[in-house]
């Protein structure tokens, strides 16, 4: 405990700003305003963590976070660590007390978390100690410290206690448009959306975007493509997969194309890096312009790669190959690499590669189309 106090005396000496004459101490009004909305954030990460709400915690924690006790953990480690707790579910928090300064606040509470009756121990009480850190008016945690958990006093405040969330939503809509005038009239507009859900030890995640081309007010192609993956976490870093998806390309001459596949998924993370990878059979249907149709077997190995390289910019890539398994030289490769970068909030700015290959193309249509595309994107 003496060893705790240390730490919190020093964490506020060192984050509280130095006193000048041209500054005066904030109205007890802004700091009450401040200190609810940051009881609200300390409210809402204990939620995440009894709920295992992997999206939820990176939301409310900056990229740099260090858990410094041994072994120190970055944030993609601690997180790990949260996802791999046995059970999950109430959680009570007791003397939340909160010392906030100008752009930082000391965060100090009883935390307790009762988790499923077969666990050992069925629950867990700690002493917290969280810094919180505002930057471009957004507050996140940075630092978090436990310590080992008071005996409850019979005068202490009432508990506060916080049931597991409901299902969150996460996600995002972009707009991409090409116009060009003069020897020919071209337009080009594209619309892509993403929606993501997470509770506990589920996950989703649903994709869809569209591409129209029209030349002199006629519209020359299209395509829609729609995905929906589920996700149900078996272990911390092994998954049970489902995909089903929807495709209509008709600058590749398919009409439409249905699919759905089933398999095992590993995922890994380190630093900000995080990779996705599963192995799936299913069967798909092909609906073609020209050329014979079919339904056949494939098996599908799906890579998800995400790097949080800052707070304010990222870089993905998500590949897909397929192949079937009657037809073996019967294959395609779909692949789409995008670079983000915070605008003015909830804005980015997109800039995107997307490529397909058909082992075996429609007939009369090239093997290969690639799409390269900028585009704003708003999330929510």
């Amino acid at each position: 405990m003496i060893r705790l106090r240390f730490v919190v005396a020093v964490l506020s000496f060192a984050l509280t700003p130095w006193p000048s004459f041209a500054s005066q101490a904030p109205a007890d009004q802004a700091r009450d305003a401040l200190v609810a909305v940051l009881r609200e954030r300390e409210a809402r990460l204990v939620a995440a963590i009894a709920d295992k709400d992997r999206e939820e915690l990176a939301q409310l924690i900056w990229p740099e976070f260090t858990f410094p006790q041994q072994p120190g953990l970055d944030r993609d480690a601690w997180i790990q660590d949260i996802l791999r707790l046995c059970g999950g579910g109430r959680t009570e928090i007791h003397d939340l007390n909160v010392e906030p300064s100008q752009n930082s606040a000391i965060a100090t509470a009883s935390v307790t978390i009762h988790l499923d009756p077969a666990c050992q121990p069925p629950r867990t009480s700690s002493l917290v100690t969280d810094v919180w850190v505002m930057r471009d008016g957004e507050w996140r945690l940075l630092l978090r410290y436990l310590g080992p958990s008071p005996m409850p006093d019979a005068n202490a405040p009432a508990v506060v206690e916080i049931k597991p969330s409901s299902p969150e939503f996460a996600g995002s809509a972009e707009l991409s448009l090409l116009l060009t005038s003069g020897n020919i009239e071209t337009q080009s507009v594209g619309f892509g959306s993403e929606l993501r859900w997470q509770r506990g030890q589920w996950r989703m995640v649903a994709k869809s975007a569209i591409v129209r081309t029209t030349t002199a007010g006629q519209i020359r192609a299209r395509s829609i493509n729609v995905e929906v993956r589920e996700a149900r976490a078996l272990r911390p870093s092994l998954d049970l997969t489902g995909r089903v998806l929807y495709q209509r390309d008709l600058f590749a001459g398919m009409l439409h194309r249905y699919g759905g596949d089933v398999g095992m998924g590993v995922r890994f993370s380190y630093r900000g890096h995080s990779l996705e990878t599963s192995l799936a059979a299913g069967s798909t249907r092909e609906i073609r312009l020209t050329g014979n149709d079919g339904s056949f077997p494939i098996a599908s190995l799906a890579l998800h790669y995400r790097w949080a390289v800052n707070a304010s910019m990222s870089v993905t890539d998500d590949a897909t190959v397929t192949n079937s398994l009657i037809e073996f030289n019967n294959w395609r490769v779909e692949n789409t690499a995008s670079v983000a970068a915070s605008l003015v909030r909830p804005f980015q700015l997109k800039l995107s590669f997307a490529s397909k290959y058909l082992r075996k193309p429609v007939p009369g249509f090239e093997r290969t189309d690639t799409v390269l595309s900028a585009a704003v994107v708003a999330r929510f």
